[in-house]
């Protein structure tokens, strides 16, 4: 019988999560939609002060702080793919512009799946990248 390649097999520690992680050029997060349609961040990776110019403390208290830096022509698609994803529980995925300080205009891509919590409203656990 082979042998298999050490950690394929295994889940990774936690240690190496949060190392893998913290190497990403962009952020991994959790976003939960609330009973009201509206969303939060119940985690935001350290990424994300230099992807969105928002600390992960400021995006956790406030989440209307990242639908405020989405471009407003990029809004509409943005509500309506999550939307789609909450209804189908389908793999969302939203491409749009933000607007950092300056006027300068940054694309990201969400890449998240979702899975529905016990009180029956889904929740995402995905990527942010630049």
């Amino acid at each position: 019988m082979p042998k298999s390649s050490p950690g394929l097999l295994s889940s990774p520690s936690p240690d190496k999560l949060q190392g893998f992680i913290a190497g990403l050029h962009g952020m991994a997060c959790q976003i939960e939609q609330q009973e009201d349609g509206s969303i939060i961040f119940s985690y935001v990776s350290e990424g994300c002060k230099a992807l969105l110019g928002v600390s992960p403390g400021d995006l956790l208290s406030d989440p209307t702080c990242f639908l405020s830096l989405i471009h407003p022509e990029d809004i509409s698609y943005f509500l309506d793919t999550l939307k789609l994803s909450a209804r189908t529980l389908c793999f969302w995925n939203w491409e749009g512009r933000i607007i950092l300080p300056a006027n300068r205009i940054k694309w990201v891509r969400l890449g998240a799946t979702p899975h529905t919590t016990q009180s029956g409203l889904p929740r995402w656990e995905g990527i942010m990248l630049d």
